[in-house]
């Protein structure tokens, strides 16, 4: 019941000339007989996951919005069917190893961005050019004001459409809000931090949890200490390779994985019990999570996520800042570090302060978080 087709844009909007993206999009008609004007529009995170993947799967949650609405849905420049900019350097045997070592390794990323710069100009991809994609084909195909949708850098995505279209949207939902005021790269560590402090205090004032694991904080401190101290060697099964692997979980794999289990409620009940199985000597539930997340990385589209975390991120955080930001976390400089060495000699352009600046809106809005 889908209709599937492409709408080109030049890569250089600001000079359009020279090379062309061809964007996907995917529109699910209204199922009703009197359709609304106004679509319902997804905007999914990453940076560098598709908005049509990602949109689909919300589609079907929110289907009660089919009956009176089109649910459009377009892959930024640069992901999914859009032009991907996947790289291949970083998706070999060692892919997972990689991710908890590194992060985004910098002789991978280098490698992939002396490919891609032979025809590719990857200064725009970013935020501002991916929304203004949209905004042509929104009227392109006819389409009244938006109601847009999006998820952690999804909703950064919906506010810079808001602040450069605002007669374009209707609504705007945001599900876990990264608003461009906030350098969310520098701030990544202390949040961090204050979550895992929260569910440690949180497993301690419930009698079940602080019966089951009593010494939490100081298993943590542990498994951190004894990864960053002599690594730890686990063999386990790489789903998505549909392979046994044997991973190194060194403090940098170990801290990802904690951030990362923290995203979700459900993860977040389990990371207790497996920080308390690898205190114990049992490791492989803890490198089973850091499997499944250096996977879910390897499904984006690398490229754009280092486009837009270069321009948009890294080039905002001065050295001077580092040290107090990330003092006296589990996480440390790591993310900081690793991502400011894959952003060398990464084209960028100048974005403005506007890249920066709250944004006032009288658009209805409902915003969730945590």
């Amino acid at each position: 019941d889908a209709l599937c087709g492409t709408h080109e844009v030049f890569e250089n909007r600001a000079a359009r000339t020279g090379r062309k993206i061809p964007l996907r999009i995917v529109v699910l008609p209204a199922t009703g007989s009197a359709p609304l004007p106004d679509p319902f529009t997804y905007f999914a995170g990453g940076p560098g996951e598709s908005s049509v993947a990602s949109g689909l799967g919300m589609a079907q949650q929110l289907a009660a919005l089919r009956k009176q609405r089109d649910i459009l849905l377009v892959d930024y420049r640069g992901t999914g069917q859009s032009g991907g900019l996947f790289c291949g350097e970083m998706k070999d045997a060692a892919d997972v190893q990689g991710f908890l070592d590194n992060f985004l390794p910098a002789g991978s990323s280098h490698a992939c961005r002396d490919r891609l710069m032979k025809e590719v100009d990857l200064s725009w991809y970013t935020t501002d050019a991916a929304v203004d994609d949209v905004e042509d084909v929104r009227t392109r195909l006819g389409y009244g004001p938006l109601n847009l949708m999006g998820g952690s850098y999804g909703t950064r995505a919906v506010l810079t459409y808001l602040r450069r279209h605002p007669k374009s949207v209707r609504t705007a939902t945001l599900d876990g809000i990264v608003p461009p005021e906030v350098e969310y790269l520098l701030d990544m560590s202390r949040n961090s931090q204050e979550a895992l402090d929260g569910l440690i205090a949180e497993c301690a004032s419930d009698p079940a949890c602080g019966a089951a694991f009593p010494s939490l904080g100081q298993e943590i401190d542990a498994v951190l200490q004894r990864a960053s101290t002599e690594p730890v060697q686990v063999d386990v099964m790489d789903v998505a390779a549909r392979r046994p692997v044997s991973l190194r979980l060194a403090s940098s794999a170990v801290a990802q994985t904690l951030r990362y289990m923290l995203y979700s409620p459900v993860e977040s009940a389990l990371l207790p019990l497996q920080i308390h199985q690898a205190a114990g000597g049992d490791w492989k539930p803890l490198a089973r999570s850091a499997a499944l997340h250096a996977n879910e990385m390897s499904e984006m589209a690398e490229g754009y996520f280092q486009s837009v975390s270069c321009a948009e991120e890294v080039a905002r955080i001065g050295e001077e800042e580092i040290d107090a930001a990330v003092a006296d976390t589990f996480l440390g400089d790591f993310r900081i570090r690793r991502q400011k060495a894959a952003c060398e000699g990464w084209p960028t352009r100048d974005l403005g302060d506007d890249v920066q600046a709250p944004v006032v809106s009288e658009v209805p809005a409902l915003l969730m978080s945590g």
